[in-house]
């Protein structure tokens, strides 16, 4: 059965869509005299007291772009917070902006990278469960491997055929998500990083690469998940997400969970996914 009806291949990584803004001169200049004064006030030169340099003397030595930076991010971020509101954005990271012009005297002008929930054309993917599942059959030696191994042939089906695309922010932010993990493990196990990538013949980048790939896949799958949650209609009850609770065995914890509507939300994204792949794996 062919990858849905596409002409050509997409890349599975899509550009960030962006907007400009511009951040009037009259808006900023106060903010801008400020914080230019309160960092002239650290600068250390000989023959003056610290905090009495005078500014023409001092602004050589204060770090400008780091001041221009922090001034663009809190006016921008206003900006684009009503760009994203009129528009109805539904994003999944935090915008990333970039200093386009931050000239003094004149106005300002900042692009914002932005990553929304990408769209998931599922087509007629229920023959591609159905085969994927009679091929895996086949391939079963052990029984009590057989759901894992049908979920697994199911997963890789499913993000074949239907080839979902995600931002490049939203891969970028996982990617480093899990390069810190790894980093976490490394520090507890007191282990060297460039000794784990020597014992696994690597080199940093490709270390990053693969962490690249694992991110990709993962969120591909999570966005098709959520799709096929929708699209067979799987709901959740609330006495589902009681019971769920009421198996936590710290009093104190379950009690603090049952105030917590983040953690309803958690259990309900979890039950959703488990209902989602019974109902694939039942086709």
């Amino acid at each position: 059965m062919p990858d849905q009806n596409k002409t050509k291949d997409e890349s599975p990584i899509t550009p960030n869509p962006s907007v400009k803004v511009t951040l009037a001169w009259s808006d900023i200049k106060d903010h801008f005299s400020k914080d230019l004064k309160k960092a002239a006030r650290k600068v250390k030169l000989a023959g003056f007291r610290q905090g009495n340099v005078p500014l023409k003397l001092a602004k050589p030595h204060v770090n400008l772009e780091h001041i221009k930076s922090h001034i663009a991010e809190h006016f921008a971020s206003e900006k684009f917070t009503e760009i994203a509101k009129k528009k109805n954005l539904k994003l999944l990271t935090n915008p990333e902006l970039l200093l386009i012009s931050a000239e003094e005297g004149k106005d300002w002008e900042v692009e914002i990278s932005y990553a929304e929930a990408p769209v998931i054309k599922l087509g007629k993917y229920k023959p591609v469960v159905k085969k994927a599942l009679k091929e895996a059959a086949k391939k079963i030696a052990e029984p009590e491997n057989k759901n894992l191994e049908q979920e697994r042939a199911v997963f890789q089906a499913l993000v074949k055929f239907i080839k979902p695309q995600i931002p490049e922010l939203m891969v970028r932010h996982e990617t480093n998500h899990r390069l810190e993990e790894s980093i976490q493990q490394f520090n507890q196990m007191k282990m060297d990083i460039q000794d784990y990538l020597k014992q696994r013949g690597m080199t940093s980048r490709q270390f990053v690469e693969e962490k690249q790939i694992q991110a990709l896949a993962s969120l591909q799958l999570e966005f098709v998940l959520q799709a096929l949650t929708e699209d067979l209609k799987v709901k959740v009850e609330d006495k589902e997400i009681d019971t769920q609770l009421e198996e936590i065995k710290d009093g104190k914890i379950k009690a603090q969970a049952k105030k917590d509507d983040r953690y309803r939300a958690h259990i309900t994204r979890s039950l959703e996914r488990k209902k989602t792949i019974e109902l694939l794996l039942s086709l």
